[in-house]
């Protein structure tokens, strides 16, 4: 009974975290592959990704796919927008049902198509390196994998099938969007810093370093990780939110959340190169330390837990998906494109996009008028 109702506190304090932000852990679940980790943030003008490793042999698929997604949305609903119109004052019937229906079935097979595509590459890749496709024999990894590319999928299509305000818990900010449709996507690599070890600078440090060096860090971002943060990231981020906040509640740099074990790393380099940030950094890791206990920046980049740490631990709490059963293209649309003309009835709302059967046309009118006959008694 205590599970269940902790399992409960932790959903809802995972759904507290706007769909905006918590998107932007599904990018960085994409982007990882075989890394340890992967992270995800938009500037304001680029969407940026990164992995624990250097390679970017799934960033190019991943990137096409998204610009695909965002492209082809755009562009329905564009067509949807120009039928509407030219409809003028006109009820849609069930001939213009269908035809926006099909319409939309279309850009959803042609997204469908190019995810069954990067799922292959994926398993190709894994391949040629030898792994025998141990990614996707971990039944975990390829639900995750499946469930955040859908969700990605579907808030894309939302943000630009939907228009009006009291769908914006479903949508992206068009900036970000509009970002991907132009292919403002990139992968950041790392110098090699000083201080190093077998494993690389973890992702969400690499973003942060980017933030950072580019002087980005004006506004609040969120950093979307694969997993949860390692004691040494989240020590790394509250010391930049100490040296660039005011206020010591506020956090300009935020994420989802942390496990508190130690990994082994390498050093991010504005560690390095901004002593306020280090010296945030060393007082907060070394809390309650003797001067004898006290480490270094390069030991403690070496410090790493002498047990294994179970996966279930490392994974992020997950989000309820969106409801598969709401409609994508629907009644508060033609509100706002004709408020007089446009109220229409629900199962027309949800039979523009969610004909998931691909009823017919006289299965389509047989349906609104019996949905109309109903409601007129």
């Amino acid at each position: 009974m205590e599970s269940a109702i902790e399992n409960d506190k932790i959903k809802s304090e995972v759904n507290d975290i706007p769909l905006k932000s918590r998107r932007f852990d599904s990018l960085a679940w994409l982007v990882q592959g075989d890394s340890k980790c992967g992270a995800a943030c938009f500037d304001g003008d680029t969407l940026l990704l990164a992995t624990n490793e250097d390679e970017q042999w799934l960033f190019t698929a991943i990137r096409d796919y998204l610009v695909h997604v965002s492209v082809t949305s755009y562009g329905l609903a564009n067509k949807l927008n120009s039928a509407i119109d030219e409809r003028g004052t006109k009820k849609p019937d069930v001939n213009f049902i269908f035809e926006m229906n099909k319409l939309c079935n279309q850009q959803r097979k042609s997204c469908k198509i190019r995810m069954e595509n990067v799922y292959l590459i994926i398993k190709g890749y894994l391949k040629t390196r030898g792994r025998k496709e141990s990614l996707f024999n971990n039944s975990t990894y390829e639900t995750a994998f499946l469930d955040a590319i859908k969700k990605i999928t579907r808030s894309i299509r939302h943000t630009y099938l939907r228009s009006t305000p009291g769908q914006s818990n479903k949508t992206l900010d068009i900036l970000f969007v509009d970002a991907i449709r132009n292919g403002k996507i990139e992968f950041v690599k790392m110098k090699k810093p000083p201080i190093t070890t077998k494993i690389g600078v973890h992702a969400e440090m690499k973003i942060l370093n980017y933030l950072i060096d580019n002087d980005k860090i004006n506004t609040n971002f969120y950093i979307g990780v694969s997993k949860k943060c390692c004691e040494k990231c989240e020590v790394a981020i509250r010391a930049v939110n100490k040296v660039y906040t005011s206020n010591p509640s506020e956090e300009i740099i935020s994420y989802r959340g942390k496990h508190g074990y130690n990994f082994p790393a390498e050093c991010p380099p504005f560690l390095i190169n901004h002593p306020k940030i280090a010296d945030e950094f060393l007082e907060f890791y070394n809390v309650g330390k003797s001067s004898l206990e006290k480490l270094t920046l390069e030991e403690i980049f070496k410090v790493e837990e002498k047990v294994r740490i179970p996966g279930k631990l490392q994974a992020q709490d997950r989000s309820a998906s969106l409801d598969e059963n709401s409609s994508e293209f629907g009644e508060e649309y033609y509100s706002s494109k004709s408020p007089e003309a446009f109220k229409i009835s629900r199962f027309g709302a949800q039979g523009i996009i969610r004909n998931k059967s691909n009823k017919s046309k006289d299965e389509l009118s047989t349906s609104i008028e019996d949905y109309n006959m109903e409601n007129s008694k």
